[in-house]
């Protein structure tokens, strides 16, 4: 795309045709599964704010994410899907 198409568009108006999903979660007391619909490969997984390698999670089956550490209750699982 050219920088031209998006000359006349502000930050937020760009921002909003982007198909990026925000998924959070409170975990539970040993939770490791999230189910939610992704396409493999188009995914981001952040605890507590912090983003996790593609080595402290599987996600290779497009319903769910699985941490390999257990969170905690009331953990912020979040999860960016594209």
């Amino acid at each position: 795309m050219s920088r031209e198409i998006y000359d006349d568009l502000t930050y937020e108006e760009i921002k909003g045709s982007l198909p990026i999903e925000v998924n959070d979660f409170d975990a539970t007391d040993g939770q490791t599964i999230f189910e939610i619909d992704y396409s493999i490969g188009k995914l981001e997984v952040f605890y507590e704010g912090i983003k996790l390698r593609s080595n402290q999670y599987t996600a290779d089956n497009g319903t769910s994410v699985i941490l390999n550490d257990s969170a905690s209750d009331g953990d912020w699982i979040s999860i960016k899907t594209w």
